[in-house]
């Protein structure tokens, strides 16, 4: 009785100490950090939401930091972006659920630091996403704590001006938690207070990986119930290339995601920035290449005169921007594009239901559809027994979790032999003339899938 009585209080002590410390537990440099994240009931996606808006207490604002907390930014840069290596990126992947935000946050720090992709459970103490325990100290990442919201975002752009991408907590109006990577800021003007609105994020629960303007995102710096914000950086020795150097001429530019090999239809200048006059003193000349030399491009840029400028590459590996009028329209290329954890049909008994899985991934690109045929076998291609579509721009689908899952009823199908064929609508943008946009669409056929059905047993056959 005596013992029963004792363990009893030392469980008390124990509730009474825990009850004292922050909801994230922040570790020394010796010891394994563990940071509470997101519940099922708290990180609400936007396909969740439908639509609708969750206001938070104190209104649909309360989320964002207060004004008082803000002081003019004294840097100079203006615009700045961390070099993305987005195939390597599309092979971590997208939080599907759960509360792993940021173990896949400090998974995209590591990868793009470390040129190889690394998974999120690289970082997790937990079995899996829905019991997901960050340990920062596995990725060589800090967590640091501060109590003005300035302090954090001058931090924030100190880190991505040394390279370096960085790990924050957030909440906003559909989120009370959440984490995400940061790897750039725009915007930033000196004399003016940075906010949410001047940093760019890699969102684990985003359907693609072209950054996303903070505050655009309706998220912003959470201050927790101890009165502080929560920043995590990078202790390695290793940086990433910068994308934009120190001008803030591209913060007033239109960047749009567009993957081509091109070439020049005369001789072209190569420069640091899309721009050409004389009155662009911020761009400098790179190179002159001359008339056929090619160019594989990593986006289209419209400049501030509204113009459209190819950035990319050079055969010979010189990086910059080129006019497009002065390229050819060029071959479409799709970089990071894949299908995997396929799965599909081989046979099937009469009457049998089956649910199509799969991940897609559109890469630099976007998929404007995904579409599922079944034929029967030997059939000519133009006239489907079942089809199902699934519109609408995303760059990454995961077919378990769509409308496609189960909408072609394979329990109708008679018995014989079929094709299944998941083909997808991938949407690039391009300009001839240096003035419009012109937008191309092409059909990728992403998997054929031949598969049988075959009558059901009859009993008599069960009991030989």
């Amino acid at each position: 009785m005596r013992q029963r009585i004792s363990l009893t209080a030392l469980l008390l002590c124990l509730l009474m100490l825990t009850s004292l410390l922050p909801a994230a537990a922040f570790a020394d440099d010796d010891t394994i950090e563990i940071v509470d994240e997101l519940t099922d009931d708290t990180l609400i996606s936007e396909a969740e939401l439908d639509g609708e808006l969750i206001e938070l207490p104190g209104g649909p604002e309360a989320w964002r930091c207060p004004e008082d907390e803000l002081r003019p930014f004294t840097g100079e840069y203006g615009w700045l972006q961390l070099e993305l290596d987005r195939p390597l990126l599309e092979q971590v992947g997208h939080q599907r659920g759960g509360q792993a935000c940021a173990c896949y946050a400090l998974a995209y720090c590591r990868t793009l630091l470390d040129g190889r992709a690394q998974p999120y459970s690289d970082f997790n103490l937990g079995t899996d996403e829905n019991d997901a325990w960050c340990a920062w100290y596995y990725g060589d990442y800090e967590s640091l704590n501060f109590t003005e919201a300035y302090e954090v975002y001058e931090r924030m752009v100190e880190e991505l001006s040394a390279g370096k991408p960085i790990v924050i907590l957030v909440n906003g109006s559909r989120t009370q938690q959440h984490y995400v990577a940061i790897v750039g800021f725009e915007n930033a003007r000196p004399g003016e207070p940075l906010s949410a609105n001047n940093f760019l994020m890699l969102d684990p629960v985003a359907a693609s990986f072209e950054p996303q303007n903070l505050g655009e995102a309706e998220l912003d710096l959470k201050k927790q119930s101890n009165g502080v914000y929560q920043l995590v950086v990078d202790r390695s020795q290793a940086v990433l290339p910068l994308e934009a150097h120190k001008s803030s001429y591209l913060s007033a530019c239109r960047v749009l995601p567009d993957t081509r090999s091109v070439q020049t239809t005369r001789p072209a200048l190569l420069k640091s920035l899309p721009c050409g006059s004389s009155a662009d003193a911020d761009s400098s000349l790179v190179a002159v290449l001359a008339e056929g030399e090619r160019f594989q491009t990593s986006a289209l840029v419209q400049n501030r005169r509204g113009e459209y400028w190819y950035r990319g590459v050079t055969e010979s590996g010189l990086v910059g921007y080129v006019f497009a009028a002065s390229c050819t329209q060029g071959s479409p290329l799709y970089p990071g594009l894949s299908l995997s954890e396929v799965r599909m049909p081989r046979q099937l008994s009469c009457g049998e239901a089956f649910a199509i899985g799969g991940r897609l991934v559109a890469g630099g690109a976007a998929f404007q559809s995904i579409t599922l045929e079944i034929y029967a076998d030997g059939e000519p291609f133009d006239a489907p027994l079942l089809r199902a579509t699934l519109p609408g721009e995303r760059g990454f689908c995961l077919l378990e979790d769509s409308a496609l899952a189960e909408a072609l009823p394979f329990e109708t199908l008679a018995e014989g032999s079929y094709c299944l064929i998941l083909t997808a609508a991938v949407s690039q943008l391009c300009s001839t003339d240096g003035i419009s946009l012109q937008q191309e669409e092409q059909d990728l056929l992403l998997r054929i899938q031949r598969f049988t059905v075959e009558a059901e047993p009859s009993a008599v056959d069960d009991l030989l």
